[in-house]
């Protein structure tokens, strides 16, 4: 009889950690959802209320640190996001986005070499990705591995090539390269992408000035000078 008493309880137990588990692992998707709702909603405070209460509630949410992590990006607090992704790359090595995020917090620390990593691993799982292209392009240049900027963004133009950054990116790889040619037929398509930076205009007319091209040097700067009022 003792025996089949110690047996009953045995299996009460486990069949009520098992529901308290089941119980904690909604709670915490709730949590979580909650979180998402605010940060899309743009009340960061409450969605970082909402993320914290569902990493204390199950520490292994992968996606409670994920969003806890981006939230933290917006406000530049990148120690603390890249603490926040690496646990959620712990928790799940094929989260593209965490190593895209930290990828972004390891290059606004000037942490080249590391965000350089993250990239290329975020490229593995998200191979048609133009910003961690970028990302990573803009690592190499900082590094001076001029030749590996510009592969990275020919690869990011052929998946947008209606975007502005990468020829901005290229011309200046060309430029730092002394191919000016090159580089003054980037920044012409970064202008025709976004006309009204007045930053291209200037870029380019360096480069004409180098060229001994005075007159375009000067409409350029003519520009430069009209857009920045």
């Amino acid at each position: 009889m003792n025996k089949i008493i110690g047996f009953c309880i045995v299996v009460v137990i486990s069949y009520s950690s098992s529901a308290s588990g089941q119980t904690s692992i909604k709670e915490t998707a709730a949590l979580v959802e909650k979180g998402k709702s605010a940060k899309n909603n743009d009340d960061d405070n409450t969605a970082l209320i909402y993320f914290t209460k569902a990493i204390k509630l199950n520490p292994k949410n992968s996606e409670a640190y994920e969003n806890r992590a981006m939230l933290y990006v917006k406000t530049r607090m990148d120690i603390e996001a890249i603490t926040d992704f690496t646990q959620a790359i712990k928790l799940d090595p094929k989260s593209k986005e965490s190593y895209y995020g930290r990828g972004e917090c390891y290059a606004s620390l000037n942490k080249n070499a590391e965000s350089i990593a993250d990239f290329t691993k975020n490229l593995e799982l998200e191979p048609d990705n133009d910003l961690a292209y970028i990302g990573r392009a803009n690592a190499y240049i900082n590094l001076k591995k001029f030749e590996e900027a510009i592969e990275d963004c020919i690869k990011a133009i052929e998946i947008n090539p209606k975007f502005a950054q990468p020829f901005f990116m290229r011309g200046y790889a060309y430029f730092e390269s002394k191919k000016y040619r090159e580089a003054i037929t980037d920044f012409t398509q970064t202008i025709k992408l976004d006309p009204k930076n007045a930053g291209y205009y200037k870029n380019r007319s360096d480069i004409y000035k180098i060229l001994g091209d005075t007159k375009a040097a000067d409409a350029d700067m003519a520009m430069y000078k009209k857009l920045s009022k």
